[in-house]
Formats: C-alpha cells, structure tokens, sequence
C-alpha cells in the first residue's frame, strides 16, 4: 500500500513538470493610433491634409523556440500581408481606455514574435474589432489562433 502511495505521488510530480513546459499557443492583438506631430507642407508651403496612421500588430506566444510559420492572417474577411520577428522579452503598454498597463512575457520555455500587420492597398480594415484568424505552423504541427478582440494602446507622435 505504501509502495502505491508513493507512485502514485511520482506520478503526479512528473505530470506536474512535463505540464509547465508545454506553452499552447496564445495571442494578443494591438493597434496603436500614430498621429503626426508637425504639419506637412508641399514644395510651395501649402499644408497638405494630416494623415491619422493606425499601426497594428499581434504578440503571439508559442513553445519552445522555434520561429513560427504563419500561412495566412484574417481581419474579419480582409486578408492582411504581415511580418514576423523575434519580439523583446516583455511587451508593456497602456490601454488607451483605462490608462491601465498591460504586460505580456512569455513563461518558461515559451517564445514571444511579433506581427506587423500591412494592410493591402485598396482592402481597408474594418474599425469594429473584427475576429482575427492566424493559422500557421510551429516544427510541422499546425495551430489556429482565433483573437476576438483588438487592444488600442496609446500612440506616439510622429515628427
């Protein structure tokens, strides 16, 4: 009885560690309002119409450290070009709601990369927080990352 005890603990253990090293892949969408600081003007002095840029990109975490393949990337129904690297190892921001700081770092074992988002001429976003759909693979097993919703944090002027 006693001998069953105790594998029955070692069990348990060993679960307990081979759970902390698996990181399921996880995902966090952003957008950034760039507004510019100075004025334009053309050859002549003429100001030319301010531009408003909105900057979007997602943080997605994943096991190991293996880069991610990403297949293809939907805003609502818009198909979006993008761009992935290696991100810092913590993301921080403020919510341009709550004036509240948000913290992303991946946990042990885990890997973060960043996408920038392009939006392909002619094929706008649509601005009321479509489903974004990532499907990809990571070392030839295939994931799908559904993010409901896209986080505004506060922007910086451009000079």
């Amino acid at each position: 009885m006693q001998k069953l005890f105790f594998i029955l603990i070692g069990i348990i253990f060993f679960n307990s560690v081979e759970a902390q090293k698996y990181c399921k892949p996880n995902g966090y969408a952003f957008s950034i309002l760039v507004q510019p600081g100075t004025i334009p003007v053309d050859e002549n002095g003429r100001s030319i119409k301010r531009r408003i840029l909105k900057e979007r990109f997602i943080y997605i975490l994943t096991a190991g450290k293996t880069k991610p393949v990403i297949n293809n990337i939907l805003y609502g129904k818009t198909d979006v070009k993008w761009d992935l690297s290696r991100a810092e190892k913590e993301f921080s921001a403020i919510i341009e709601n709550t004036q509240k700081t948000m913290k992303i770092k991946p946990s042990k074992g885990c890997s973060m990369w960043r996408i920038n988002i392009q939006e392909i001429l002619n094929q706008a976003i649509s601005e009321n927080n479509p489903t974004i759909n990532i499907k990809g693979k990571i070392e030839n097993k295939s994931f799908t990352l559904l993010l409901n919703k896209e986080t505004a944090v506060q922007g910086f002027d451009s000079y």
